[in-house]
């Protein structure tokens, strides 16, 4: 029989990154905040050219039609509702265990705060809409994860 810390690991369900992202988006649309998800991750087709380096066709397109890596997940285009104007809102979201932002995502939201937008770096969409709230948008509770 296995040891029961080991049961208790296996047992603890951490939602993936896909799932974080889809609860926020379904709170977000509940509560009427105009928004919107950025899909630059995910997996492309790829191949492997005559040098043995690997591509992707679409990757490429992509960067030519202004893709830029690293672009947060969410952009909330709303300003937070006791204002009619405010800065935009990014929020990169990873999951609650072992996501991890890379040294492009941190880059941009740092270059994007610097340009006056409120970024914010959330593990689990829990954490996103707390702080969503602090800045006062939302009303609504919604956790489908």
């Amino acid at each position: 029989m296995p040891h029961p810390l080991r049961m208790a690991r296996k047992a603890a369900f951490i939602p993936l990154e896909d799932d974080e992202h889809i609860a926020l988006a379904d709170w977000l649309r509940a509560n009427l905040i105009f928004f919107h998800h950025s899909p630059n991750g995910g997996v492309r087709p790829s191949r492997t050219d005559a040098k043995g380096a690997r591509f992707s066709n679409e990757g490429k397109k992509l960067q030519r039609m202004g893709t830029i890596k690293g672009f947060p997940d969410f952009l909330v285009i709303d300003p937070p509702p006791p204002f009619t104007e405010g800065p935009p809102v990014a929020v990169e979201l990873k999951r609650v265990k072992g996501g991890k932002p890379s040294p492009e995502q941190l880059d941009l939201m740092a270059e994007l705060e610097k340009r006056g937008w409120t970024c914010y770096l959330a593990k689990g969409a829990d954490a996103a809409i707390t702080f969503l709230k602090s800045l006062g948008y939302g009303r609504k509770e919604i956790r489908n994860v």
